[in-house]
Order: C-alpha cells, then structure tokens, then sequence
C-alpha cells in the first residue's frame, strides 16, 4: 500500500512538473440590464408597465483579448445575474442583441486573477418594435 501511494505521488509530481504548475481560477462575475423603452400610451395618460425581460435573448460571449479566441457563451439568469469560473488572463465580453432589426454590440475588457472576481456589468437600453 505504501508504495502504491508512493508510485501515485510520483506520477502526479511528474505530471504537475512536466504541465507545469496549475493555476486557481478566477471569476467573472456580473449583471446584464435591459431596459426597454418607449411603446403607447396608455388611453389614461400613465406610462406602461416595464415589460419584463427574457435574459436568454442576450447572450454573452467571453473572447481572449488578444486573439479575439471564444472561451465560453454565458446566459444570465432571470434576474441580469451571471457568474463563471474563467482561468487567469485578459478578455472581452461581448453582447450581441438584436435591437431594432439590426445588430447591436457591446464589449468591456476585463482581466482575471486567480481566486479572485473581476465584475462586469453590462446594461442595454432598447426601445419596444
């Protein structure tokens, strides 16, 4: 049993040394906002309701910054909110939204550090069609 173990250690140190070592992820962690505006009246002179928002039809993408490489696709939830583990480096979020019958694109740049949250909001202001 111990040279099991001591065979198991060897072979995870060759691993790690030849791999090099590994790195805690960081987070990317943030709010998307969609204001809708615009629309009638209503006939009593108030303003409507916001409409509500189905955060599924904005998607995000993460890119590297330097080579513009997708790294991964992010929904948020029902509430804006959305957060991913990412390893350390420089990216772009970028939204796409379909505003108005043309492409609208958004993008901040954000750098991770391992075991820490870099915090990216993003808020879109569109009109009703």
């Amino acid at each position: 049993m111990i040279l099991f173990t001591a065979l198991a250690s060897l072979g995870w140190f060759a691993a790690e040394s030849a791999a090099g070592p590994s790195v805690a992820p960081g987070f990317l962690d943030g709010r998307l906002t969609v204001h809708i505006s615009g629309g009638a009246r209503l006939a009593d002179g108030e303003e409507p309701k916001a409409a509500s928002v189905n955060h599924a039809e904005y998607p995000m993408v993460v890119l590297r910054k330097d080579n513009r490489e997708e790294i991964a696709r992010i929904t948020a939830d029902e509430n804006g909110h959305y957060r991913i583990p990412l390893p350390p480096g420089d990216y772009l979020l970028e939204l796409r939204a379909r505003v108005r019958k043309r492409v609208q694109t958004q993008q901040r740049a954000f750098t991770v550090v391992s075991q820490q949250t870099a915090r990216v909001d993003i808020e879109l202001v569109t009109g009703l069609s």
